[in-house]
């Protein structure tokens, strides 16, 4: 997996000025409501480390929130998630209480605020570390602001990525006409171009603790792994670590040869690799990719050459690493381009179309969408179900015994759960199991109204709906909607709080039950806790 890579594709200047900082903090020492007692909540302000006597058990970043379980002296000893530890006092501030359950820590000031322009949330980790950022321009160039914390002034900032932890951020910034990767604040060397295929891929191990990404040296290519530079290469193409961050895979092209380097170790070399078709799995033990030979294409599963194919697509590798599916394609009879599956080795039926494979968490299923003609349907490990114009998307529950997929019924779209067809709306928008698989909602769209359905029941209409989360639990679902000009935090069908913005993509459970997000009200940022 690349992490938690909430990736900013195309993100162009945002056209915002904020004051944060003296302004900001003194709204919040005049709030006495919630002090930094046994209980009570407060909000990290400058990076520092959760200890336990000379231990560091994590580091903390900016913008977490800790509970406080007892204060003695400097010092408070809090909990974050599932850890526990002492943090300095000094380096943490209250909220204001807005109403009974309502905390706020202010962010900062909007100056000037472009309707049409939005924060772009960074990612939020689960559990108490919120990592908040969105970039802020101007005449004379942009910034990144991470938390409410300005960074340093650039040509052009790109894009941003966190890893899973929530511990380390980078981002893809230009200085004169050099481009360079910021990682947790500290610029990297200067190339003439980072990424490959028109973006910028920049990925973290799972563990956060290892960072990679491609870039461009004349007219070669490296790949920069914890800070050290590859050898030198024609082209490079996909790049991977392994689930448990151990390993290390790419695909490289060199004086007309490709080939799989893992661990800095050369595989066996081939006319070409067919870029962004590399899959390794979790351990790192099993590595599988594609090659051509002349104009047919193979897959090369640990080191083992398959049957060649006019086209091989679809890679996929299970969670556990023991099951292999793709798709493979090629003229029937000279006259049709036809696809079958090929899993576990062995090929399926014939369509005139095969796409969106997904293998379940657990495995066990695998579920795609064929096409015969004009229509479009699932295929639920080898059985097709019933036919739509068109299959949007398909997903399994975290259990891997439920699945639902969306499909367009002549000019509606619908949900199909588990094989039963849902209301006709003429959109469908975010749809989401609960943690335990035991609930399921998504967004219908119906003229002009938004409305949530959560286990079949709709919800009250709201002019938009957006960051649809359900609670670790499953027990609660919350939302933010927009009545009329304000928008309001929704949980379990209450609306509780209302604001001018509430941020998509910035709703997280804490791990007590309680509810954190950014919202904006009379052009001032706010990191709001909902207390239940």
């Amino acid at each position: 997996m690349r992490g938690r890579n909430w990736l900013w594709e195309g993100l162009r200047m945002l056209w915002v000025v904020a004051a944060v900082g003296t302004l900001g903090m003194k709204e919040q020492g005049e709030s006495k409501a919630e002090e930094d007692r046994p209980g009570g909540w407060v909000e990290v302000v400058r990076p520092t480390e959760l200890k336990v006597e000379n231990r560091v058990v994590s580091k903390v970043i900016p913008g977490t929130l800790l509970k406080v379980q007892q204060v003695q002296g400097t010092w408070l000893w809090v909990q974050m998630g599932g850890k526990l530890g002492w943090v300095p006092a000094e380096l943490v501030r209250r909220p204001q209480v807005r109403r009974p359950g309502i905390l706020e820590f202010a962010v900062g000031i909007f100056l000037a605020y472009d309707e049409n322009s939005r924060i772009y949330p960074l990612s939020f980790s689960y559990l108490s570390n919120p990592f908040f950022a969105y970039v802020a321009g101007g005449p004379n160039g942009q910034r990144m602001v991470i938390n409410g914390r300005f960074g340093p002034l650039y040509k052009e900032i790109e894009q941003g990525v966190l890893s899973v932890d929530g511990q380390h951020c980078a981002y893809v910034a230009k200085k004169g006409e050099k481009w360079l990767v910021v990682l947790d604040g500290q610029e990297g060397p200067e190339y003439d171009k980072i990424g490959k295929f028109g973006f910028f891929e920049l990925i973290f191990s799972e563990d956060g603790e290892r960072f990679a990404y491609a870039a461009q040296k004349g007219e070669k290519w490296v790949i920069v792994l914890d800070g050290r530079e590859s050898p030198e290469y024609d082209e490079i193409g996909n790049y991977v670590f392994s689930a448990d961050s151990r390993h290390f895979a790419s695909e490289v092209e060199q004086g007309g040869r490709g080939w799989i380097v893992l661990d800095g170790r050369d595989g066996p070399k081939y006319d070409t690799i067919a870029f962004g078709k590399l899959r390794l799995s979790a351990d790192g033990r099993r590595t599988v990719y594609v090659v051509k030979k002349g104009k047919k294409e193979r897959i090369v599963v640990d080191g083992q050459e398959g049957q060649e194919y006019d086209d091989i697509d679809e890679v996929k590798l299970t969670p556990d690493g023991q099951r292999i599916a793709y798709v493979v394609g090629g003229m029937s009879g000279k006259k049709w381009w036809k696809e079958r599956l090929v899993l576990d080795g062995q090929e399926g039926p014939e369509y005139d179309l095969i796409s969106h494979l997904e293998f379940s968490p657990d495995s066990q299923h695998i579920i795609y969408e064929a096409g015969k003609s004009s229509k479009r349907f699932v295929v639920l490990d080898g059985k097709p179900g019933p036919e739509y114009e068109k299959i949007l998307w398909e997903w399994f529950s975290p259990d891997s015994r439920r699945f639902f997929y969306v499909a367009q019924k002549g000019s509606k779209k619908v949900v199909v759960l588990e094989g039963r067809e849902g209301p006709e709306y003429e959109k469908i928008g975010e749809c989401v199991f609960s943690p335990d698989a035991q609930h399921f909602a998504y967004i219908g769209i119906r003229g002009e109204k938004h409305l949530v359905i959560q286990d079949g029941q709709e919800g009250p209409a709201y002019e938009k709906i957006h960051s649809l989360v359900f609670s670790p639990d499953g027990r609660g679902l919350a939302y933010a909607a927009q009545k009329g000009q304000k928008w309001v935090f929704v949980l379990n069908g209450q609306e509780l709080q209302e604001y001018d913005r509430i941020e998509p993509g910035t709703l997280v459970f804490l791990e007590d039950g309680g509810i954190a997000y950014y919202a904006v009200e009379a052009k001032f940022l706010r990191h709001v806790v909902y207390l239940p």
